[in-house]
């Protein structure tokens, strides 16, 4: 009787520990998914852009510093223990070696693109877009769970 009570009476700082770990990273979690969500949109609209047959070069820079926001924000998103209830496999935070420089090849090309647009340079532009988009499509197959 008395060690049930005991195990009673130490459940909840078993528990509650952990869920408010999980809590504390539930804002990263939010702003790195809000961020991934702009990055999908702005990648959009910035290869539109660049497929026009005339360019908006203030758009397309507006795009791509805001591109490049989003990226620089998602460079401190993945804390460690902030993989609750997220589709990143654990390798993220396991082996972030190459994680990383993922991101930051995704980060440069998007400031190749914001500079591009500044020099109007569409092939340039294009480029860094491109070297982006790759760096994502490699970065979600290796460390995004399907399910």
């Amino acid at each position: 009787m008395r060690k049930t009570l005991a195990l009673i009476a130490l459940l909840p700082t078993i528990f509650v520990p952990r869920i408010l770990i999980a809590q504390d990273f539930s804002v990263q979690i939010e702003t790195r998914q809000s961020a991934f969500d702009q990055i999908e949109s702005l990648s959009k609209k910035a290869g539109k852009e660049l497929k026009g047959s005339n360019i908006d070069w203030k758009t397309l820079e507006q795009i791509g510093i805001e591109l490049t926001r989003q990226s620089a924000q998602l460079q401190h998103a993945f804390p460690q223990g902030s993989q609750a209830d997220t589709r990143a496999k654990k390798e993220v935070w396991d082996k972030p070696d190459n994680f990383n420089r993922l991101m930051l090849q995704m980060d440069e090309g998007f400031m190749d693109l914001y500079h591009a647009a500044q020099r109007q340079e569409p092939s340039l532009a294009e480029e860094g877009l491109k070297q982006s988009l790759n760096a994502c499509r490699s970065c979600h197959r290796t460390y995004r769970s399907r399910w």
